[in-house]
């Protein structure tokens, strides 16, 4: 963070413009129904595609903070999607889950250190 900000010097945000929550997720991986929540919310309001594990945490996250009344009308927010498409495949089970009003079928992955028997 710090880096960036000195490579930006003064025309860049500073370090109190930037709000890090990184212990939001619930772990790595792990399904969560506010992580398909946001994959679902998004994907069907404004034709984005979240990856279930980095950009839907981060995302259900945010939503959680406007639910909350975090931010003012003032504010301006800026959400970074970084991609992860491709990590929408090995959740396909818990995402159709989650579009068809189910439970997932689990909520740490197969390949997970805690699951995996490999």
């Amino acid at each position: 963070m710090q880096s960036m900000l000195d490579r930006h010097g003064d025309n860049a945000i500073d370090a109190k413009d930037v709000d890090i929550r990184d212990s939001y997720a619930g772990g790595y991986g792990y399904v969560r129904p506010a992580k398909m929540e946001a994959v679902r919310l998004l994907a069907e309001t404004e034709g984005l595609i979240l990856d279930p594990v980095y950009t839907a945490s981060a995302m259900a996250c945010l939503i959680d903070l406007c639910r909350a009344g975090h931010f003012k009308k003032s504010d301006t927010v800026v959400f970074v999607n970084t991609g992860g498409q491709a990590g929408l495949f090995p959740y396909e089970a818990p995402l159709r889950a989650a579009i068809e009003g189910r439970d997932p079928p689990w909520t740490v992955p197969p390949w997970h250190p805690e699951t995996w028997k490999g």
